[in-house]
């Protein structure tokens, strides 16, 4: 695998098109603009490039037709294809030769590229060979048979160029074709003949996903696990406006700054591969300042970077406002994308990425070791599995709490606390995983479980208590958490009320009804929540994060910085000897708390007699001497 995808490294890098032409640059061809865009990219200390062969350039075969429609020859601008290997796989030689001048040029800046080769999709537009308009390129064989073909002669010619750090399947090539006709087999047989036509020529190279809105479920037209089986690296384009319940707060206010992490751990979890956020960016100067972009983009380098998510890469190099054909001319959003103006002139976003990287230089260690975690967060059958897992994530971080993700239907990884939340519907979790996962816990293992309506059967004698009754009418509950002077309130799809057998009552209704229940099973404990604090909570102002707390506390002991405010996260990193802890202000509020121990180095030196003091927005890496030893901590394998 490509050494810039290694664990605890990191780049940064954008999307890029022609600053002059856009999508029509391979034949709006001028490599005085491309030498220069690509200057301009590596002095704001960018070290990769995504880069897009657009397909109906690189192989623009027409199909010829006869009498009565009958199929002809495939040409290229009515010429016969020639006999060569390049005219047997459709290639344009010209388009081929200027790729060669752009890998030139981008070892000349030292810049890696991730290549797109099936981009046929980009920016609210189809770009298809003439031959495929119309077609539908995911499942039609002769579409498949085509896109092969322009693969492997495509990876043969360039695998021999040192700049290419990894072949891309294509840009969001699950844009192709309607999902109606897409089916998960169809999908996993189109990403299987491209995977392998890539690999029969180039085994050397990491195969990237470049798809986005990918499912946990297993039998959607694109899921996580589908994608990880076939390439070697997962990506995301975690744009707020377009992920469902994001965009719920400004870009650089809670929750949003945690989107791309919380995307990007949930597909290298249930994955089981590395994953890095591909695309990113604010979506426009209509959507937000350019000061806020700058801002959460700094947040979010912090956090992939804590998180192991190997690389951060912005969409996109250039704007593209002069540009006068499709999709520009169509769609506004796509014309002030840029980390620069069309004229090379550097944004906020631009500055802000060099930075981050010259800061990463200043570090006295080169990697950061493996975050550790301290719990499995487990998504079951039946629920929204993004909105559930981006909203227990969002939890956790404000609770101090750290957690990798895992799906009910495939093997759990070992942990001594796990978290099922919101759980819903008949299914929750098939009785051969239940089985297991209450075996973890009667050895010792503490479950926590939030409900919306979901079944979980045995119940009552493993929870301590059971359902008084449930009915279809939705509900507000207002509860006391034991010890805390203040009520929240959360909703419900439905109305359900507990009654506690041997199970303690941590919290109660206004009514006095038992909501969250603490119970023992065998050496382990169990706790269930009668009410969906997930469901709300990207949109509400309870602190649903105490209850995670609360919970954990009661679980494994103290976390490591009880003294910090919801809205810092904080991973740890052990590296055999010192304890690397990166903090990081996801709010715009400045914050100051005590670490609670000695600190041997703070980069930026923003901490003073064990007091921490986080501008808003911002980040640094704390140092202490040896492993922490408040609460149980277990490394992520």
């Amino acid at each position: 695998m490509g050494q810039l995808f290694e664990s605890g490294t990191f780049f940064t890098g954008c999307n890029y098109w022609a600053s002059h032409a856009g999508t029509s640059m391979w034949h709006d061809w001028s490599e005085k603009v491309v030498s220069k865009d690509l200057k301009t990219c590596a002095s704001k200390g960018m070290k990769v490039l995504r880069v897009f062969p657009l397909w109906s350039d690189f192989q623009p075969v027409e199909r010829m037709f006869g009498c009565g429609g009958e199929k002809m020859e495939l040409r290229i601008r009515e010429s016969p294809l020639p006999d060569t290997e390049e005219g047997s796989a459709g290639i344009d030689p010209v388009m081929m030769d200027r790729f060669e001048f752009f890998c030139r040029e981008a070892e000349k800046n030292k810049l890696s590229l991730i290549v797109g080769i099936i981009t046929g999709w980009m920016s609210g537009r189809l770009f298809v060979p003439p031959a495929l308009e119309g077609v539908d390129i995911l499942t039609d064989p002769e579409a498949i048979r085509l896109q092969v073909k322009f693969v492997r002669f495509f990876v043969k010619r360039m695998k021999r160029r040192k700049s290419i750090l990894a072949w891309d399947l294509g840009n969001e090539c699950n844009c192709l074709q309607s999902n109606g006709k897409v089916t998960s087999a169809s999908a996993w047989l189109w990403m299987n003949s491209i995977v392998s036509a890539i690999r029969l020529e180039d085994e050397t190279r990491p195969v990237v996903s470049g798809m986005h809105g990918l499912r946990v479920d297993e039998q959607s037209h694109w899921s996580i696990r589908n994608n990880a089986e076939l390439t070697d690296i997962l990506t995301t384009h975690p744009y707020p406006l377009f992920t469902p319940f994001c965009n719920l707060s400004e870009f650089n206010e809670l929750p949003s700054p945690l989107h791309s992490t919380a995307e990007s751990l949930l597909y290298a979890d249930i994955g089981g591969k590395p994953c890095f956020v591909e695309e990113a960016g604010s979506l426009g100067p209509m959507q937000c300042s350019g000061e806020r972009a700058a801002a959460n983009m700094w947040t979010s380098l912090f956090s992939a970077w804590a998180h192991d998510l190997r690389g951060y890469v912005w969409w996109c190099g250039f704007d593209q406002n002069h540009l006068k054909h499709p999709p520009y001319d169509w769609i506004g959003m796509e014309r002030e994308l840029g980390l620069f103006t069309a004229d090379h002139q550097p944004k906020h976003t631009a500055e802000t990425m060099k930075k981050f990287t010259e800061y990463l230089g200043s570090l006295p260690f080169e990697k950061l070791p493996p975050r550790k975690t301290d719990a499995v967060c487990v998504l079951t059958y039946d629920q929204n599995h993004w909105k559930t897992a981006f909203s227990s994530f969002y939890l956790a971080k404000q609770a101090g709490l750290e957690f990798k993700f895992a799906s009910a239907s495939a093997p759990l990884p070992d942990s001594d606390f796990y978290i099922m939340p919101a759980i819903s519907g008949f299914r929750v979790i098939d009785k051969h995983r239940y089985d297991v996962l209450l075996e973890k816990v009667k050895k010792g293992a503490s479950l926590f479980v939030t409900c919306i309506d979901g079944v979980l059967q045995p119940f009552g004698d493993v929870f301590g208590c059971r359902i008084d009754y449930r009915t279809k009418k939705p509900s507000r509950t207002c509860f006391r958490l034991e010890g805390e002077s203040f009520e929240m309130t959360c909703d419900s799809p439905i109305t359900q009320k507990l009654i506690a057998e041997k199970g303690k009552i941590l919290a109660k209704d206004s009514e006095g009804a038992p909501v969250l229940v603490q119970s023992s099973f065998g050496k382990g404990k169990v706790f269930f929540l009668s009410v969906p604090i997930e469901d709300s909570a990207l949109e509400s102002r309870n602190d649903f994060w105490k209850i995670y707390r609360k919970v954990f506390e009661l679980s494994c002991g103290k976390i490591s910085f009880p003294d910090k405010p919801p809205s810092v996260g904080i991973t740890e990193h052990f590296d055999g000897k010192n304890t690397i802890c990166i903090l990081i202000n996801y709010s715009s509020v400045p914050v100051k708390f005590k670490l609670g121990r000695s600190v041997s180095g703070c980069f930026p030196d923003f901490c003073k007699n064990g007091v921490i003091s986080l501008p808003g927005n911002d980040g640094a890496a704390v140092i202490f001497s040896g492993p922490l030893s408040a609460g149980k901590k277990i490394r992520n394998p």
